[in-house]
């Protein structure tokens, strides 16, 4: 026979409680690692790859310039033209270096190693065509170092694009791993809260259940005494006879049905006397009929005599 669990009400609490701060301070570890996980891909994406990007898109834009402002002093020819140009050549110089500082791993490293030689290339053939129109040279002479121009600029453009795609795929590849963390959190949440809320229930269920038994028994008993049947009653000492219960309301319970013994024994007791008494009323009344009807014998007999 399975024996039942045997605690205390402030035990049933004790649990019902214990197992709600247990499963919060496990929903709150899970909690804290996934954010810790969130945390370590957003800052990979954020130190890493967008850096590498950003470095990206700014040499792919600085050698734009500096194209258009070689070209434009080949056109124009005047000393605004020209500063322009240098500005713009100077800012090529930072972003290449900025590029070249920006941490990479072996596949970024891979598809950034031709691009400083490409971009050194681009920028010479730029300074060329600066220095033709400098010089003076006709725009029919600048045709062919404009055509190098052009020439250096896609060849040095096709991998810094390539490698600004690449950078661009990285970064959707963190942010998809971060969603997908997310989701994976979020179910394991959701899982674990709702795991929660049945321990939770079920342990109040037995803690409602453990209080609630033992007083409906005890309801169910005063009114059977109230009716003058001591079954229900009798029934609770059965039930907790032998067992020292550390459900208080379960002993209580069995106390009660000890004091309904107690007082059946006294009740069956006092029957018992009222009927040894009621026995020896209708003996002495026999006897006392008898002794009126020797009275009343003696005193025909006195008259007869008087």
């Amino acid at each position: 026979m399975t024996r039942r669990v045997d605690l205390s009400i402030g035990g049933w609490l004790g649990l019902g409680f214990g197992v709600a701060a247990l499963l919060l301070v496990f929903l709150g570890g899970i909690g804290w690692l996934a954010l810790e996980r969130i945390a370590l891909e957003a800052e990979r994406a954020a130190e890493r790859i967008t850096p590498r990007a950003v470095a990206a898109q700014r040499l792919n834009a600085a050698g734009l310039r500096v194209g258009i402002a070689a070209r434009t002093y080949a056109l124009l020819r005047d000393d605004a033209s020209f500063r322009e140009y240098l500005v713009a050549s100077t800012a090529l110089d930072l972003a290449l270096e900025a590029a070249g500082r920006a941490r990479r791993s072996p596949a970024d490293e891979a598809a950034y190693a031709p691009i400083p030689a490409l971009i050194l290339e681009y920028q010479r053939t730029g300074a060329a065509l600066v220095a033709l129109a400098r010089k003076g040279v006709p725009e029919p002479g600048l045709r062919a170092a404009e055509a190098e121009l052009t020439r250096t600029r896609e060849a040095a453009l096709g991998p810094t694009e390539a490698y600004i795609a690449l950078q661009h795929r990285e970064l959707d590849e963190a942010n998809a791993q971060i969603r997908a963390l997310r989701g994976r959190i979020q179910r394991s949440l959701v899982g674990a809260s709702a795991l929660a809320g049945l321990l939770f229930v079920a342990s109040t269920l037995l803690t409602v259940r453990a209080v609630r038994g033992p007083t409906a028994r005890m309801v169910e008993a005063a009114r059977g005494l109230a009716r003058g049947d001591y079954a229900p009653a009798l029934a609770l000492r059965a039930s907790g006879a032998g067992e020292q219960s550390h459900n208080e309301l379960q002993a209580l319970s069995s106390t009660f049905g000890e004091m309904a013994f107690q007082l059946q024994v006294r009740e069956d007791e006092l029957r018992a006397s009222a009927e040894r008494l009621q026995a020896q009323h209708e003996e002495l009344q026999a006897q006392n009929e008898e002794l009126q009807a020797q009275h009343e014998e003696l005193q025909a007999q006195n008259e007869q005599l008087q």
